[in-house]
């Protein structure tokens, strides 16, 4: 992990000092792609979440603004926070040379990150784990792999 970490802090300082910018581009492995940006939370029953979901059904959001309360995500987002610091331009189907090689350094950087820690967040939750989930925040827990063990 720390050759990882330290991998990037290098390429900061370096494209820092040399190019007197700093290239930072943010990787997101989603593993659960059913799961829309707005999963079910603590929000959703301010005023705010209402009319942002009823401007969405209703057809009146940008592309950008829909993008974030759609039904799904996409596996993979690569952003570049220099250029793009809001993260609206996912570069994952990119045709730039750059673009490739940071996502297969990226890539790369969470393979070996899970290998390593050996990272659990690629499996499905286990049944004993949505269950203590449950125990917590019991009717809260809302999320659709919970209707497996509640249906029990």
């Amino acid at each position: 992990m720390d050759e990882i970490l330290g991998e990037i802090i290098a390429r900061l300082k370096e494209d820092g000092l040399y190019e007197n910018t700093v290239v930072f581009f943010k990787y997101i492995r989603n593993f659960m792609t059913d799961r829309p940006y707005l999963q079910p939370q603590y929000r959703d029953s301010h005023n705010y979440m209402e009319i942002w979901k009823e401007l969405y059904h209703d057809g009146e959001l940008n592309e950008v603004q829909s993008h974030f309360v759609g039904p799904d995500r996409p596996a993979e987002e690569l952003y570049d926070l220099w250029l793009d610091p809001h993260e609206t331009n996912n570069l994952v189907h990119s045709y730039e040379y750059e673009h490739a090689m940071e996502l297969a350094r990226h890539r790369d950087i969470l393979y070996r990150w899970i290998i390593e820690t050996d990272d659990k967040g690629r499996f499905p939750e286990s049944d004993e784990g949505l269950k203590a989930v449950i125990r917590r925040w019991g009717e809260r827990a809302v999320n659709k792999e919970y209707k497996r063990v509640r249906d029990k």
